[in-house]
């Protein structure tokens, strides 16, 4: 056993505000302990991952960095158990952050299908463990709630993500009207704060903003070819290396535009 589990243990344990002052504190001075958090949560064994999903489930929203040992964790085969300790512990995590877990969203609605089915056929095929406190019906209940709650929650993330990429789109369309700079850094700027390939988002940002170019996309070509021929003129003067190659970059992102153009 060791200390960070112990640590872990007695916050759960803790019922007052001092106990929950001073065992935060030890935890807050604990060396590498978001690392040894995300090991906990990618472990195979269950009581160890239970741990870690139970200090996290009291934690509000949890470090970023532990968001992909999370959904490790969340895609982990689950018990047989519907009800379980497990689903509910990662539904709660998931409710709290939904935004970050929106691509889970196939896996919280199977959850959720997997909770209804168990309801539907009743403790039959669900039975009760002995000595749990908890009955069936009350356990169905809690997990059914955090299930459709959590999906609630991760709809409208998506929803909001989508309204503020909707927005970007068009505010960097537009800007390609006046100010192909200003339009690319914006491009850029979305790229590095999107996980995966960076190229790859680049393209496809790319491959959107030239979709609302279509009707008029003629009169657009003939403005961005000129403005094209103008930038590569201007990337030629560069003295300075760093200087030639941000140009350039613009250059290149201009060069995505028209080509994504009909």
């Amino acid at each position: 056993m060791s200390d960070l589990d112990d640590l872990l243990r007695a916050s759960l344990a803790a019922t007052t505000p001092g106990e929950r002052k001073d065992i935060g504190g030890k935890l807050a001075e604990f060396p590498d302990i978001v690392a040894e958090l995300e090991t906990r949560l990618r472990s195979p064994v269950w009581d160890t991952r239970r741990l870690a999903l139970h200090f996290m489930s009291r934690l509000g929203p949890p470090p970023e960095e532990l968001t992909a040992a999370f959904t490790s964790a969340l895609q982990a085969p689950l018990s047989q158990e519907p009800f379980g300790e497990e689903t509910v512990l990662g539904l709660v995590i998931a409710g709290v952050i939904a935004a970050r877990v929106t691509r889970q969203r196939a896996l919280i609605a199977q959850r959720l299908a997997w909770i209804e089915r168990a309801i539907a056929i009743g403790s039959s095929e669900v039975a009760d463990h002995p000595g749990e406190p908890t009955s069936f019906d009350q356990r169905a209940a809690i997990a059914l709630r955090l299930a459709r709650e959590t999906l609630a929650k991760i709809d409208a993330a998506i929803a909001a993500e989508q309204a503020t990429h909707e927005a970007l789109i068009a505010t960097i369309a537009a800007e390609l009207s006046t100010s192909v700079p200003q339009a690319t850094t914006l491009v850029i700027l979305y790229a590095t704060q999107q996980s995966g390939d960076r190229d790859a988002v680049i393209a496809g940002l790319w491959h959107q903003i030239a979709r609302r170019f279509a009707p008029t996309a003629p009169e657009h070509r003939v403005a961005l070819t000129k403005e094209l021929a103008a930038l590569r003129a201007y990337a030629s003067t560069s003295t300075a290396g760093g200087e030639g190659m941000a140009r350039m970059v613009e250059v290149h992102e201009l060069e995505r535009v028209i080509a994504g153009l009909p």
